[in-house]
Order: structure tokens, then C-alpha cells, then sequence
């Protein structure tokens, strides 16, 4: 440990007349020391000690820099004290501050102030090779400090720069920039070390250009993009493009799973891109996109920059420019024009160039050497740094004059680079600066050793903290010197705050750090998170990899018993059935009270919901909730939890229970897309569309920021059947051609069919019949675009045309499938709405229901009436249908306006049949809370205004 103390004459007097200028001198006093992590602590009231937390001797000469500063200042304010004395002493190993501060008051104590520096016995070894001192007996005087000889290099960005390199790329630009020559995409490309960035950013710097510039950010599928006006984007955007831009802007801090993240990529870069290339018109200034590592870019960005440079290449609209250590730019590029340049290697004459403008004692041959075997002027700069390329072979690995270099650097440095080598640029650095307190760093000595870093070359700029260098992480996790247990612990730690906060991305990345450093409980808990955020994204292909992918970690039933829960998850999804009985048979038996065993519960439910065995997934469900309920930290599985039993009560024809544990399940995690989308389909089933629509509202307003766009799309869909039931015909059609326009968007083909089938029937509502049967003909094998196609018929009375188009479907095989609140399926208009519910429990399914309704309907308009009656008559009476069917005043109505107004015993009475459905049409009416949803229900749906004048001419209004 290093201590500083200091006796300091009248600091009492000065406190009590300069008080303002005593705060200021202390302020600056700590600053300084703080740099090098020390810690002031006042003795009396004029004797200080500054403890720097340092167990090895490797830091003395920034001991000593610290010290020599602080002797500065106070000797600039000489006037306002009555003299100083400072001494510096280093105690090896582990010492009590106590019997620090003992033996520092004795050295001190027998020596007068007399605005002296002096060393203790112990520190006066360490501190002789960088100053000349003088024995005093006890304690030595530091005469003069000694500067280490060497050359003054500044930074890494000005020691690198070539004049003649940044003039070649300055003049290949200008080329184009001016549209001498055709337009292309230019590849600067060079080895790690050949200062590739250094030379482009100082062409650019002459070029007066202000680029938007896009660089990787590992761990991330997605790329950052920044250029001075990014704030000023919506106001050179159209209105409809300012729309998309609130959708899509948070992609650029995004870091969960998204939907479809090439798409939602493609379109908000595309926009971003396309406004600095107005902003840059504006400014009459060139636009110049520069893509930094380009070679460390993820696949997905690639992808869509390939389309964004093949979309404003033409007309000299943008300048495309990618540094890399690759001399290609990969397999989407192949079709681009591109101009490459290979940065030229350091030559002889560079190099005595260097050595004639640097002071010291390397020749000029060694360096040769050097530059031969390590590839670049960034390891010369390092060279120059350690004063050591006299020891330099030919035999030089690439990175070694840094690793070199960094030996040589004090623990802290080296610490800090470690940690945001670790950290790989994901986490924001003010939340890493907190987190670099844990080990005795001040905020002054992080923000001073982030600035050096900078200087060296080490890590991109102080915001965003990337290193540069990633191939340093495995040199820094071997450095003994390091705190490597404690720094590991501290960031497993971090890392899992973090993530339970739903604050870190690039799950990936830190799979892999709790599985090399042995975190299993850790590893499992976010493999468990990120399976199941892939899976929420209807990222199938990615669980699968994440599912295949064969981590270094310790054998753990918890692990097993995870990989097996998102198995079966990812098989029920897939409708895999034998996937799902081998996952459901590898669920090893977890400890009942446990986590694990909760999440295994609740996927046992989804399981016996997909083969309708409604006890078995009551039972696992409820044993679910039991378990997590009043747990800390359980929010989200006490939230599935109550979802799972929710679904089982729907699975049950029981909406009215189901939606109370849906609403416990949006209590214990608010913001869950799932349960407030399956509450808005408990409103619709209940005939509440006033409320569903609220829910559905609210499961976009959600959905976007979030990129869950399935989820999105369904709402909407649920939005325009609920416009569709009111008999806003047109409104719905409006809705579902925007749903097929955002579909086609997202290169999302699922709903596609059903978002047409249901446009074809509002179509039919409003008249278009012949539109609609073109649609409609086009899906002649499904069942809802059968009866939809049955209507069209209908209305342009063809019966005996519609009845033929039923009759293969009237004994239909209908499975009867679940919808199990997971991802989306878009498998019909009615799957994840009234098939959840109706008829799961008594077999009569809301489909087949209304072929066989209608079916007869149209048999009593045609030739033979008596065999239409007979038939409906017999689905009346025999028919158990749901008492949740919304349909059931159609069925009552249509067989109303099948019977003759004389009693016929055999058959039901027409009034009393046509009352029956008035009085289902009432029920569902009040359910409603919007005065306008019920007069819209009664008055513009076409059935429903039918039946009402129906039951007026026959007074049963």
C-alpha cells in the first residue's frame, strides 16, 4: 500500500479567511489523487494521509507523479499556508491503516516543514530509478524528478498518421465525391495494426466531410449508427415516413429479441441513412457512410447494408466507405461495385523518418524488424512506447508489442481494460463507471485511465467504450498481477443484476462468460430468459441453435431440465407432436418449491392443453401458481403462471374465470404483451367488444416499442374483426389492407392468407361479391374461405351454388387444435379468438357450427324448404352448442326466416324461434360499455339490423 502524508501549516486559519479558496485547494488536492485511486483522510487538523489501495510496488512512478503534482499546487499557494511537508512510503503486503499511520506520523515528526518531498526508508528503493534524492537519515529528500528518456509520441492517432497514405485516400475520395468517376463502394482494408481508421478519419478531417458512421457493437446483431444531425431526422422526413420513424427510432438502444430484426433493421437504417443524406443536401455537403470494422460486422448487417448501398449508389447520392482487416467485403457484396485500397506497409524511410523526428534508442533496423513481423505502425507506436525493440525477433507474434507495452503499465490500467474488454462495449459507461467503484477506482482515476486508453488506440472513444482490440481479452485473463477472481465475481454479478432488470443485451456474449467462469445456477438462469425470449419472438431457427449449442459448463439437472422445458415449448409452437413427447418424457422430476420445477409445471400445462386433457393442465397450473406465489423475484413466472391456468379455464368454455386470472397475471408483470392480448380475447368472446378493443389498443401500444410485431399484427387483427361484428365493413377492410401491407413489410407470409380470406368477406358485406369470389377462389381448400365464399354466393343468390360449396365440409374433420397464448398462429380467422374457447368442451367448434347453420339455411331458400327445416330443426334441438357462441342469434334467425308463419307441431314455433334470437342479440348488446359499439351492433351489422327489423315488424321490440 502507498501512502502520501502531508503536513500542512494554517489550514484552521485558512478555512476561517479563505474559505472559499481552502474548498477549492482541497477539491483539487483529492482530484488529483483520486486519478491514482487514493483516498484522503484527516489525522488533525492540519495533518492529512492520501491511502492508495495498491498491494504490488508496479505503480510508483505514478505514485511519485501524483505526489510531485500535489507539491505543485501547494507550492503555488505558499501565500496562503505557513508551509508543507510531504512524505511518500510504501508498505508491502497486508497493514492495518492504524500502524500506517503510526509509522508515517514517527518519520515525520522529526523533520521540520519546510516545503519538502520526502521518501520513507522502503519507498526510497522503489522510487530511486525516477528521481534524485538525498539521505536525510531516516528518510530521504526528493531532489529532482527524472523523466525516463524516450521519445514524446503523443497519441496513437498522432503518431500514426502518414501523410502521404491520408493524401492518397483524400485524393481517391475526392474523385468521387465529385463525381469524376463512377460511383462504388470503397474498401480501405489494412491488418490490425496498419492505423486504417487513423488515416481515413484525417482524409475525411481535409475533406471538411461530417460522415454518418456505423460500427459493430459486439455481442450485438445490430450495428450503431451516429452522425452529427441524428437528432434533426424527423424534420426531413414526410409525414408518413415520421410515422414509420416513431416505430422504428428505439432500434438504435433496442437490446432484447425482436421480431423480425432484418426487417425492422432494413427499414429504420434505410430511413436514418436517408435522412443524412437530405440533411447533408441541405448543408450542401457530401454524404459519406463509413462502416468501421466492417469485418467484425454481424451477418444481418451485412445483409442490409448491401441493400442500403445498392439503393443510393446510383446518382452519386451517397459515398460508401468500409474499413477492414478483410480484403473483401463478403458474398452479399458481390454484385456492388467496389474500389479497394490496401493500406501500403511502413517502409525504411518512414521508419528513419520516425527515428529522425524521435528522441531515442532504438535503431532503425530493429524497427525494421518490428514492422516485418507485427505488421503495422500502431506496433511501432508501442514499440517506441516500451523502449524495447532492441529485443525484437523476427519470430514477433502480432499482438505481443502491446502486451508487452501493457507489462509495463500500473495493475489499474490494465484492470480496467480487462473489465471493458469483458463487457465488450455492452453496457453504457456511466453504469460501468459506477460499477468500476467496487474496486477502490475513483471516478477520476476511471475517467483519466479511459482518456489514456483512448490515446493509445486501445478502445474506439470514451462514449462508447468498444475496445479495439478484442484479441487482448485472453492475454488480460492470463496477467497474474490482476485481481482476476475478483473481477470475474464482481462482473458475474453485474451481469446477472443487470440482465434480471431486463437492462442487458447480447445474451450470448454472457451465456458464454458464466459458462467459462463456472456461474452454473447464473447460466442457466439466462440460458432459461433468453430461450424463452427467442421463442416469445417466434425465433425459431435461433432457439433451436441456442438449443444445439454445446456450452463449457458443468453438468447440472437445472440445465438439462431448462434445455428441456424450451424443447418442448419449441415443439408445441412447431405442432411437432413426437418432438413434444420425447421433450415432455426428458423433463426430469425438478425439487418441488424450486424455480425450475414451477417453469416445468407450467409447460406440463401447455402440453395436456395441446391433447385436451383440461384436468391434467388445471392441476399443473394451479400447483404452478402455489409455487411462485409471494415469492420474491417471480414476478414473470407467477404472471405465466396465472396465464396458464387462464388458458385451462378458457380450454374449459369458461371466459368469465379465465379473464379474473389474466387480470392477476397483468398484475403481477404489467407490461406482458400475452395477457393483456388473451384478456381482449375474453372481452370479444363475451360479446364486451368495447373493452377488447381497449385491450387490443393497448397490446400495440406495447407491442411497438418493442418490436414484438406478431403480437402487434394479431391485436390489429382482432381490431378489424371487432369493426367487422359492428358492421363497419369498410373500416375492417381498411384495417385488414394495412395489415397485409405491414405483413408484406416485414416479409412476414403467415398471416397472409387469413388477413385476405377475412378482407374478401368484408368486401362481401360491402356489396364487392365479385372481388371478393377472386380473392376467395384462391384458398379453395380451407374452410373459412369456403364459407366466405358460400356468402358471396349468397348475396348474389345462388344458393344452390353456396349449398353445393358446403356440402364436402359439412362433416369436416375439425381437430379442434389450441392456441396455447404463445406466438401467434395464423392458421384460420378464428383460431387464437373463439377456438381457445367455444366447443373445446363439448366438441361443437364455432366453424363447423356455422357451415352446418347455413348449410341449412340455404336448403330451406331453395327448391325443397321442408328438408332445410328439417335439418335445422335437428341442429337446433340436438346441436350442443357453446353457451358462448356468438353466433347463436344467427342460428336462431336463420332458421326463423326458414319456417312458415303456421304452426307446424313438428317443428319450433317461428316467433318463438325469431325471440330466441332477439333475445341473444339483447344479451350481447348490453355487454358493450360504448353507447356507439351498441348502435353500431344493432344497426350496421347486416344480420343484426335484419333480425331487429324483423322483431319490430312482429312487435317483439
Amino acid at each position: 500500500m502507498f501512502c502520501i502524508a502531508l503536513e500542512a501549516g494554517g489550514c484552521k486559519q485558512l478555512e476561517k479567511i479563505e474559505k472559499e479558496f481552502s474548498v477549492k485547494l482541497w477539491k483539487t488536492l483529492d482530484t488529483l489523487a483520486e486519478v491514482r485511486g487514493g483516498k484522503r483522510t484527516c489525522l488533525e487538523e492540519n495533518y492529512f494521509i492520501f491511502f492508495f489501495d495498491a498491494q504490488d510496488s508496479g505503480g510508483a512512478r505514478w505514485i511519485l507523479d501524483t505526489a510531485c503534482e500535489i507539491k505543485e499546487v501547494l507550492t503555488r499557494a505558499q501565500n496562503y499556508l505557513t508551509g508543507f511537508l510531504m512524505l511518500i512510503e510504501f508498505f508491502p503486503g497486508e497493514i492495518q491503516k492504524d500502524a500506517a499511520c503510526r509509522e508515517l506520523r514517527r518519520l515525520t515528526s522529526v523533520r521540520e516543514i519546510d516545503d519538502s518531498l520526502l521518501l520513507g526508508p522502503q519507498g526510497a528503493e522503489l522510487f530511486r530509478p525516477y528521481c534524485t534524492i538525498e539521505n536525510l537519515g531516516g528518510s530521504f529528500r526528493v531532489k529532482n524528478r527524472i523523466r525516463e528518456p524516450g521519445p514524446r509520441l503523443g497519441t496513437a492517432a498522432e503518431f500514426c498518421l502518414r501523410a502521404a497514405v491520408v493524401e492518397e485516400i483524400r485524393t481517391m475520395l475526392c474523385a468521387h465525391i465529385d463525381c469524376a468517376k463512377p460511383p462504388r463502394v470503397f474498401l480501405i482494408h489494412g491488418p490490425p495494426f496498419s492505423g486504417v481508421r487513423y488515416q481515413v478519419n484525417a482524409a475525411l478531417k481535409d475533406l471538411d466531410v461530417s460522415p454518418c458512421r456505423i460500427y459493430p457493437l459486439p455481442g450485438r446483431n445490430l450495428p450503431a449508427l451516429d452522425f452529427p444531425g441524428f437528432a434533426q431526422i424527423p424534420q426531413v422526413l414526410s409525414a408518413a415516413e415520421r410515422k414509420l420513424w416513431q416505430e422504428k427510432k428505439n432500434i438504435f438502444t433496442f437490446t432484447g429479441v425482436m421480431d423480425f430484426p432484418f426487417e425492422e433493421a432494413l427499414s429504420a437504417y434505410s430511413l436514418a441513412i436517408s435522412a443524412y443524406i437530405r440533411l447533408s443536401e441541405r448543408n450542401l455537403a457530401p454524404a459519406v457512410l463509413v462502416c468501421e470494422e466492417f469485418h467484425a460486422m454481424p451477418r444481418i448487417a451485412k445483409k442490409f447494408l448491401a441493400l442500403i448501398f445498392r439503393r443510393n449508389l446510383q446518382g452519386w447520392r451517397l459515398l460508401c466507405l468500409c474499413m477492414s482487416r478483410e480484403k473483401d467485403l463478403g458474398d452479399e457484396f458481390k454484385s456492388i461495385p467496389t474500389a479497394k485500397y490496401k493500406m501500403p506497409s511502413i517502409g525504411p524511410d518512414e521508419i528513419r523518418f520516425l527515428m529522425g523526428s524521435l528522441s531515442g534508442k532504438q535503431s532503425a533496423s530493429s524497427l525494421i524488424s518490428v514492422r516485418n513481423s507485427a505488421g503495422g505502425i500502431l506496433s511501432l507506436y508501442f514499440e517506441f512506447l516500451t523502449q524495447n525493440a532492441e529485443a525484437a525477433a523476427e519470430s514477433l507474434r502480432e499482438f505481443q508489442p502491446v502486451m508487452r507495452f501493457l507489462q509495463t503499465q500500473e495493475r489499474p490500467l490494465r484492470e480496467i481494460l480487462c473489465i471493458l474488454q469483458e463487457t465488450s462495449g455492452l453496457i453504457p459507461s456511466r453504469q460501468l463507471e459506477d460499477f468500476l467503484l467496487k474496486f477502490d477506482f475513483t471516478h477520476a482515476q476511471c475517467r483519466d485511465i479511459i482518456r489514456r486508453l483512448v490515446g493509445l488506440g486501445l478502445i474506439r472513444d470514451e462514449k462508447t467504450l468498444i475496445p479495439v482490440f478484442p484479441e487482448l481479452c485472453r492475454f488480460l485473463r492470463k496477467d497474474s498481477e490482476l485481481r482476476r477472481k475478483k473481477i470475474y465475481d464482481e462482473l458475474a454479478v453485474f451481469f446477472y443484476e443487470l440482465g434480471k432488470e431486463k437492462k442487458l443485451g447480447g445474451e450470448p456474449v454472457f451465456l458464454n462468460f458464466f459458462a467459462e467462469n463456472r456461474k452454473t445456477a447464473w447460466f442457466t438462469q439466462v440460458f432459461q430468459s433468453y430461450a424463452e425470449a427467442l421463442l416469445d419472438a417466434g425465433a425459431a431457427g435461433e432457439a433451436r441453435e441456442l438449443l444445439d449449442t454445446k456450452f463449457p459448463v458443468l453438468p447440472d439437472a437445472g440445465i438439462r431440465l431448462v434445455t428441456a422445458i424450451a424443447a418442448l415449448r419449441l415443439a408445441l409452437a412447431q405442432d411437432d407432436a413426437e418432438g413434444a413427447a420425447g421433450a415432455f418424457a426428458r423433463l426430469e422430476p425438478a425439487q418441488p418449491g424450486s424455480v425450475f420445477y414451477g417453469l416445468c409445471l407450467i409447460q406440463k400445462t401447455f402440453y395436456w392443453l395441446k391433447r385436451q386433457d383440461r384436468k391434467e393442465a388445471l392441476g399443473c397450473a394451479k400447483n404452478a401458481v402455489m409455487l411462485f406465489q409471494g415469492k420474491p423475484g417471480s414476478a414473470g413466472s407467477l404472471s405465466l403462471a396465472h396465464t396458464a391456468v387462464g388458458l385451462a379455464m378458457l380450454a374449459a368454455d369458461n371466459p368469465e374465470h379465465a379473464i379474473d386470472y389474466f387480470l392477476m397475471a397483468r398484475e403481477a408483470e404489467k407490461t406482458s404483451i400475452r395477457t393483456i392480448f388473451l384478456e381482449g380475447i375474453c372481452r370479444f368472446i363475451m360479446g364486451n367488444y368495447s373493452q377488447a378493443l381497449e385491450n387490443f389498443s393497448r397490446v400495440t401500444e406495447f407491442a411497438v416499442p418493442r418490436f414484438a410485431r406478431r403480437w402487434m399484427l394479431a391485436a390489429r387483427f382482432m381490431e378489424a374483426r371487432i369493426l367487422f361484428e359492428l358492421g363497419e365493413y369498410q373500416e375492417a377492410g381498411t384495417v385488414f389492407q394495412l395489415l397485409l401491407t405491414e405483413a408484406t413489410g416485414l416479409q412476414y407470409s403467415a398471416p397472409a392468407a387469413v388477413v385476405y380470406m377475412w378482407l374478401a368477406r368484408s368486401l362481401v358485406y360491402q356489396g364487392e361479391t365479385r372481388t371478393a369470389a377472386r380473392i376467395l377462389d384462391k384458398f379453395p381448400s380451407h374452410p373459412e374461405a369456403v364459407f366466405f365464399r358460400a356468402e358471396a354466393d349468397y348475396f348474389r343468390k345462388e344458393y344452390r351454388k353456396a349449398r353445393d360449396r358446403l356440402e364436402p365440409f359439412l362433416k369436416f374433420p375439425y381437430a379442434g387444435d389450441c392456441f396455447l397464448g404463445d406466438t401467434p398462429a395464423w392458421k384460420g380467422g378464428f383460431y387464437f379468438a373463439e377456438d381457445i374457447c367455444i366447443g373445446r368442451q363439448g366438441g361443437s367448434f364455432l366453424l363447423p357450427n356455422l357451415i352446418r347453420f347455413f348449410y341449412a339455411y340455404l336448403c330451406g331458400l331453395g327448391s325443397e324448404p321442408a328438408a332445410g327445416i328439417e335439418m335445422m330443426s335437428r341442429l337446433v334441438r340436438d346441436e350442443k352448442t357453446s353457451r358462448n357462441d356468438p353466433c347463436i342469434r344467427l342460428y336462431y334467425y336463420w332458421y326463423s326466416r326458414i319456417l312458415s308463419d303456421g304452426y307446424n307441431p313438428a317443428f319450433e314455433d317461428r316467433l318463438t324461434v325469431l325471440g330466441r334470437a332477439m333475445q341473444n342479440l339483447q344479451s350481447r348488446t348490453t355487454k358493450m360499455d360504448s353507447p356507439s359499439h351498441k348502435r353500431a351492433f344493432t344497426g350496421k351489422n347486416y344480420w343484426n339490423r335484419l333480425l331487429m327489423a324483423d322483431a319490430r315488424q312482429n312487435n317483439l321490440v
